[in-house]
């Protein structure tokens, strides 16, 4: 197991070619919003926690802290249109000032509207062979900094968790990785595969996207998750990270009712679901250290009927007596 990106995170812009600023500040809001604490959810904040589960070999979790460096522009193609890898590390190369020899990961990527509409800026443009679809209306928009900014995030994903090429990927040849945003490239809801997106969200204005920034929407796609071993991102339907609810526990039924706050459950909000609804999968006592090394309790249920699966990740817990509960013993577990 080789390192993870662990510490800050730092990612430095080279502005290739001519771009205007609209499009410079999509591409900036949206690195900005990885580490932001009061986006809206689902939030791009959300899509991070799940890169932030994966650890190097002493077991630190990837930063929470993702920021925007040093900007340096390009704009009269210093080594022509057409760009190979070498002058790609070329451009790299010209724009760095240290003379501290390192190894440094880096991303190339370019306006999916004008290279190739048709594949890296879909849904916002539908390739020639699918005459029949009608191509989504970007968030921002511009079909193609929208759809470089799926671009972008699979990148930083990838970039973090392996970025020497020797830590989290699958298959034998490291020379070609699958990353764990090569494992989910084209899903961005629930029900995603194949040729289907998935179920994403529509804004007021008609556009398609799946999650917000600090102030604006954006269509990212998931990533995997290793440790339930699927794709998942923060616009989920059939299973949500819960950050706050109260999980009442029958001692003599051995059985669980859990109240969830408005607003975070997109089906039975604010409601208490019962053991009518929900059936304990999994419980997992608060053993592991996550990225702010806190103690987490997971406690994995799925309903009944609609195949709801909920995730409760919890910081922390406390076990005190229920009030008011004659019927039978009962204790009340609050996660905050």
């Amino acid at each position: 197991m080789g390192p993870v990106l662990t510490a800050n995170i730092t990612v430095y812009p080279i502005w290739y070619g001519k771009w205007v600023k609209a499009q410079k500040r999509i591409i900036r809001e949206f690195i900005n919003s990885i580490s932001a604490v009061n986006s809206k959810p689902p939030s791009v904040s959300g899509w991070w926690k799940t890169v932030q589960r994966y650890t190097d070999q002493t077991g630190a979790n990837i930063s929470n802290n993702v920021h925007i460096g040093a900007e340096k522009n390009d704009g009269f193609y210093s080594n022509g249109k057409s760009l190979t890898r070498l002058s790609i590390q070329s451009v790299i190369k010209s724009a760095i000032t240290s003379t501290t020899r390192y190894t440094l990961p880096y991303a190339w990527v370019g306006n999916s509207g004008k290279l190739c509409p048709g594949t890296c800026a879909y849904p916002f443009s539908v390739p020639d062979y699918m005459s029949g679809f009608k191509a989504a209306k970007s968030p921002n928009n511009d079909v193609g900094v929208d759809g470089m900014i799926s671009v972008i995030a699979h990148e930083i994903a990838e970039l973090t968790t392996n970025p020497l090429v020797n830590a989290w990927y699958a298959g034998q040849d490291p020379s070609f990785p699958v990353e764990i945003a090569d494992l989910c490239e084209g899903i961005y809801g629930s029900g995603g595969g194949g040729s289907y997106t998935g179920q994403m969200l529509n804004g007021e204005d008609g556009a398609t996207y799946n999650m917000n920034g600090t102030r604006r929407k954006y269509l990212v796609q998931w990533v995997w998750n290793h440790v339930v071993n699927y794709c998942t991102g923060p616009n989920a339907l059939d299973h949500v990270l819960i950050d706050a609810a109260t999980v009442i526990y029958s001692l003599k039924e051995k059985k669980f009712s859990i109240c969830l706050p408005n607003a975070l459950l997109p089906v039975n909000r604010g409601m208490c679901l019962n053991d009518q609804d929900l059936r304990t999968e999994q419980l997992i006592s608060p053993t592991r250290s996550y990225p702010r090394r806190e103690q987490i309790a997971l406690i994995r249920v799925r309903t009944h009927t609609a195949g709801l699966q909920l995730n409760f990740k919890f910081p922390s817990f406390i076990i005190q007596p229920c009030p008011g509960s004659k019927k039978f013993p009962f204790f009340l577990i609050s996660f905050a």
